[in-house]
């Protein structure tokens, strides 16, 4: 079956296309090829589809490694030893200072006991890169018996390489043997897990309350020690029995 053409203007039948020698040789002018969008869309398919599913998988890599450039180009912004960052979204920041949304950063202290810090948010100071501000941030820190320490604090300096947080109050400290402690000035040694405060604390626990004008923690809340004017008013047990 001869195909018809697709121009739709004189209704012809299509003709066998020859080379311009041969139409010569006939004495008649050269035939030209029928133009045929069907046949071309099928030709090109395979190769559109190709381009497509390429583009899907290099597309997405060349934004990982844009957002990777952005952030570890200014600064490797992790340390070597046993610390590492993690984030969520990167925040439009300033060419002078880096900043991001949601930062994680995990790490180990001497006694290879993990730690992990996260905030809303971290920014970078332009001036000495190994200092990050963090806002809204919480420290959890776990020993090998399965104990924990939790502090939180609306604001707090962490230096990386130091592996020390200095927070700004109002800070709450958080044990799992039911200690809760509030201050307002804190340096936290994440690297000694330990915890220290030199302005008033308060705290409650399974004891009774208490307030001092000093607070030490030791041992990522398994040792807790209270100076200058301590108060405190212990609780005595319920009696079973009675109402």
């Amino acid at each position: 079956m001869v195909p018809e053409s697709t121009g739709g203007s004189t209704g012809e039948p299509t003709r066998e296309p020859t080379t311009d020698g041969d139409a010569k040789r006939d004495g008649e002018e050269p035939r030209r090829f029928q133009f045929d969008p069907g046949r071309r869309r099928d030709l090109t398919s395979p190769r559109y589809s190709r381009f497509v599913g390429m583009m899907k998988l290099l597309l997405p890599l060349m934004a990982l490694g844009l957002v990777v450039a952005v952030v570890i180009w200014p600064n490797e912004f992790r340390e070597a030893t046993g610390f590492h960052l993690s984030y969520d979204t990167p925040d439009d920041g300033s060419a002078a200072e880096l900043t991001m949304l949601h930062p994680r950063y995990l790490g180990t202290d001497a006694r290879n006991r993990p730690f992990v810090v996260t905030a809303d948010r971290a920014t970078q100071d332009p001036k000495d890169q190994r200092n990050v501000t963090l806002l809204q941030l919480q420290a959890d820190m776990a020993t090998a018996d399965g104990r924990w320490f939790t502090i939180m604090a609306d604001k707090g300096v962490y230096h990386q390489q130091r592996q020390q947080l200095r927070l700004q109050g109002p800070i709450n400290l958080f044990s799992d043997q039911g200690y809760e402690f509030t201050a307002q000035i804190a340096d936290i040694d994440l690297k000694a897990g330990r915890a220290v405060s030199d302005q008033p604390v308060r705290g409650q626990g399974p004891f009774g309350t208490l307030q001092a004008d000093r607070m030490e923690v030791d041992d990522f809340g398994q040792r807790l020690l209270f100076m200058g004017n301590v108060k405190m008013r212990v609780m005595a047990p319920a009696r079973g029995g009675r109402g």
